[in-house]
């Protein structure tokens, strides 16, 4: 029989839709029995920390007074530059944290011990990916720390999570991967890239927990900027690189691996200082640069463009002249995920005349941090913390035979200055001289060698503050400057006439409008019945460089 080519293909098309139907009926049924075999639950994300190494010294820097004065001191090598000196070291910190910014798992999850951590900050950002155990992406979220994260997951199946972040907040875009079997994000330029995985099977009751610890991906170039030497809290900084440090590269999901992809597109310049975390004071402060270089930096350099500080008259003194320091060591070869910090000790800088560096202004004493410190300004002072009695390391007490310590040789950083001596002062006589007065204050002047601006001046000043004799011996309540304030300087030297023991002084530096000089003083020695206290009069002290 004939058959109707149009009929043929109608009946073809017709068993075709037959087909089609039956097993789309077939296969949604079985999706449909497979999907309510699933029992979902809860995975719930909490973001404990950052692993870091713990160290409990960064907390506090100790003064200088409480160390042991019996030790040798060495002297550290003092770069000298325009505007101030410094002393340039370099440290391995290796990420180090103080004790008290610690948190551990068992405060965030208590069913996950892993290593303590540093808390990490909320409202960085990061982003979570959940893989099941055949390679398939199961979940992509971008989320927040501090904010709850939950994700729908089947109960019993295990999976393989995956958490990065640049440790940054949501200003900052966090890349999403390309290619979601062999996932990678760039490492960007100066981000604390972060990364963790690992493997979890959910619980077939309840929702499950899930803490997540944070590793550091790249290595961190930390540049300390302390301003203790210059006893001021810093206000402002600006730094940057004469060489292009710093790699950006590629970071593995799969492993962590990081490949090296070059250096940055330019060499940063940065203002972001923040105080050193864990110490309390304004005086150490630190801006953090990431590399994902390995390699040794043999040759590495700081500018330091612009820096701002606070002065004890609560004004603020500013350098803009650039300044290059030299870490000698260059930065050492190391595994990724490793910290050093590059500490530039800034130190003020003296006044020189005839070789002798001196400081610019008298030594006083400020209980509590930092305590050894010059005036900032070349105002006259009366307060009595910056009057000294002979041999005196603290300027409210009378000395004590053979006590030998020299408050100069405590300003921070210790070792570098010392009490100028009868010598250093007999030196300084000898040289030509101006006088002036401001606000009916007097003061003699010395031509000098050092930078001026932003400080008072190059030349050295000497105020007639005059000398106290205590009000009240035994409680050493208040000072009579009789006449001598304002009309005459009087400042101690270190050096002894003879053995105090019997009477023969101390030497100390003389000035006023008519003549400079330096004289010896009598000491009274067994004030109050005690053999060993001293009794003199109350002085300032100048200090000189080591």
């Amino acid at each position: 029989m004939k058959v109707n080519n149009l009929s043929l293909w109608k009946a073809m098309f017709l068993c075709l839709v037959a087909l089609l139907f039956q097993y789309t009926f077939v296969s949604c049924s079985q999706d449909s029995t497979e999907t309510q075999n699933q029992e979902l639950t809860k995975l719930n994300v909490n973001i404990i920390g950052v692993a870091d190494l713990v160290d409990g010294t960064q907390a506090t820097l100790k003064s200088s007074i409480a160390m042991n004065r019996s030790a040798a001191t060495t002297v550290p090598k003092i770069e000298s530059h325009n505007g101030f000196d410094a002393i340039v070291g370099l440290k391995n910190d290796d990420y180090k944290i103080p004790k008290s910014r610690i948190v551990s798992n068992a405060q965030v999850n208590k069913g996950n011990a892993a290593a303590k951590a540093l808390a990490m900050t909320p409202g960085k950002q990061f982003r979570m990916l959940i893989y099941k155990m055949d390679g398939t992406l199961y979940a992509n979220q971008l989320a927040i720390a501090g904010t709850p994260l939950t994700i729908d997951v089947v109960k019993g199946d295990t999976y393989r999570w995956i958490a990065y972040s640049y440790n940054e907040d949501p200003t900052i875009t966090l890349p999403d991967i390309s290619d979601r079997v062999n996932p990678s994000v760039s490492t960007g330029e100066g981000f604390d890239v972060l990364y963790a995985s690992d493997n979890i099977t959910i619980a077939n009751s309840g929702n499950t927990p899930l803490g997540i610890t944070f590793n550091h991906v790249l290595n961190r170039i930390a540049v300390e900027l302390n301003t203790m030497g210059m006893f001021a809290d810093l206000i402002s900084a600006s730094i940057s690189f004469p060489g292009n440090y710093f790699n950006k590269g590629r970071l593995n999901l799969n492993d962590g691996a990081v490949s090296d992809e070059g250096s940055y597109s330019t060499s940063p310049i940065s203002s972001n200082f923040v105080q050193v975390p864990g110490y309390a004071y304004g005086d150490r402060n630190v801006a953090y640069f990431y590399t994902a270089n390995p390699d040794a930096i043999s040759s590495f350099q700081v500018n330091l463009n612009a820096l701002t500080i606070k002065l004890d008259d609560n004004t603020n003194r500013t350098f803009t002249t650039t300044t290059t320091f030299n870490v000698a060591s260059g930065i050492p070869a190391s595994s990724l995920g490793k910290s050093r910090t590059v500490n530039i000790d800034l130190i003020e800088s003296p006044l020189t005349v005839d070789g002798i560096a001196w400081g610019r202004a008298n030594l006083y004493y400020q209980a509590g941090h930092n305590p050894y410190r010059f005036h900032h300004t070349y105002a006259h002072k009366n307060q009595r913390n910056s009057y000294f009695a002979f041999k005196s390391h603290l300027p409210e007490n009378f000395s004590v035979v053979n006590e030998n310590i020299d408050p100069c040789h405590e300003v921070y950083p210790i070792g570098v200055w010392r009490h100028a001596t009868a010598a250093d002062y007999s030196n300084l006589v000898l040289k030509s001289r101006t006088t002036g007065s401001v606000g009916g204050l007097g003061y003699v002047e010395y031509t000098a060698t050092g930078t001026a601006a932003p400080y008072p001046s190059n030349r050295l000043r000497i105020n007639f503050n005059g000398q106290g004799v205590a009000i009240d011996v035994l409680n050493l309540i208040g000072l009579n400057f009789g006449t001598t304030y304002g009309n005459s300087a009087h400042l101690w030297s270190n050096t002894e006439g003879a053995n105090v023991l019997i009477s023969l002084g101390g030497w100390y530096y003389f000035g006023n409008s008519i003549a400079s000089s330096v004289n010896l003083e009598l000491l009274n020695v067994g004030l109050l019945g005690t053999l060993n206290v001293i009794q003199t009069p109350f002085k300032n002290i100048r200090c000189v460089r080591n």
